[in-house]
């Protein structure tokens, strides 16, 4: 099977994988509240960033419900105020990574200009924090979506995880290079970045899902 039959493939398995710490996406919370009551410290930030990303940070998105979709939306929108806010107070590497996250999370809804903030905050933290860990994780996300162009940056990006946990190995580093062989296209360095994920990470739920995309690779 040609790499470019895979694609479809392959985002049907990033959407419908499992998110740890829900069991599939009906678990994942619906009653974000329409307006928060207060502005947000720091800390609760951070947290509400993480509890969007089982439903926006993928592409594409997994509402169960239009409704779910709106309340997402408007909880969206607060965060980003929130987290402008803070980065005019603060200008450091975690509100770099919190708008990249939150626009990148924007990009994945298709919200206008979120795409073009993404890679602005991107750029910037990676400008001034090149080995940020949380940067480089949010630029590999962002840049293995947004077409064949960035797929270089995604690169470096990967590199300097990977870098980053040797001698060990990461999960997530390593998931990430066999989509960024698979969408180069080239069918040699996705199979043998297959072999090595199965190899390092035998009882993930991608081990049997790559092991699939390599068989349709060599058919």
């Amino acid at each position: 099977m040609k790499i470019v039959g895979l694609l479809s493939l392959i985002f049907f398995i990033t959407s419908c994988s499992v998110v740890p710490g829900y069991s599939s996406v009906t678990d994942v919370p619906s009653d974000v509240p329409e307006y928060y009551q207060k502005p947000l410290t720091f800390e609760e930030l951070d947290e509400e960033v993480n509890l969007l990303n089982p439903v926006i940070g993928m592409y594409p998105p997994r509402f169960n419900s239009e409704k779910h979709r709106e309340q997402v939306f408007v909880a969206w929108m607060e965060l980003v105020d929130d987290a402008q806010r803070f980065h005019g107070q603060r200008q450091e590497e975690k509100t770099f990574y919190m708008l990249t996250e939150l626009y990148r999370m924007g990009y994945n809804m298709q919200v206008p200009g979120s795409g073009d903030n993404a890679l602005q905050h991107l750029t910037e933290c990676l400008e001034i924090y090149p080995t940020s860990v949380a940067c480089n994780f949010s630029a590999t996300y962002f840049y293995l979506t947004a077409g064949r162009y960035y797929l270089g940056d995604a690169e470096k990006s990967l590199q300097r995880l990977r870098e980053h946990y040797l001698p060990a190995l990461n999960h997530e580093v390593e998931s990430g290079y066999v989509f960024l062989y698979l969408f180069k296209q080239d069918a040699q360095k996705a199979k043998d970045q297959i072999d090595l994920f199965v190899d390092a990470f035998p009882n993930s739920h991608q081990a049997d899902e790559f092991t699939q995309i390599k068989q349709a690779l060599t058919e």
